[in-house]
């Protein structure tokens, strides 16, 4: 999602999707590659100025603050699915 957000719609650049498959470098790999998607994801926010500047996922055009606020509630959604995982293989839950 950094990816697509940040690079393609508000950076306007050419940035094919992760596919998913085999991958080498594992879990890793695949945390190193988030971690560096979010660098430039930050970079691109902090670069534009203004949290009304906009980029086009298609036929709609959406703001920085659009987009900000649609990852705040992706990554709310996924930690939810995540701690849920967690809870079914250690069996803790939290308060």
């Amino acid at each position: 999602m950094e990816r697509s957000w940040f690079r393609r719609v508000l950076a306007d650049e050419v940035a094919p999707p992760h596919r998913p498959g085999p991958n080498p470098g594992g879990f890793d790999a695949a945390v190193r590659i988030w971690h560096e998607e979010c660098v430039r994801s930050r970079a691109t926010a902090g670069a534009a100025g203004s949290l009304d500047i906009t980029g086009s996922p298609g036929d709609e055009v959406v703001s920085l603050r659009y987009v900000l606020t649609h990852m705040i509630e992706e990554y709310a959604r996924h930690n939810g699915q995540a701690d849920l995982a967690r809870e079914r293989v250690d069996g803790t839950t939290g308060e």
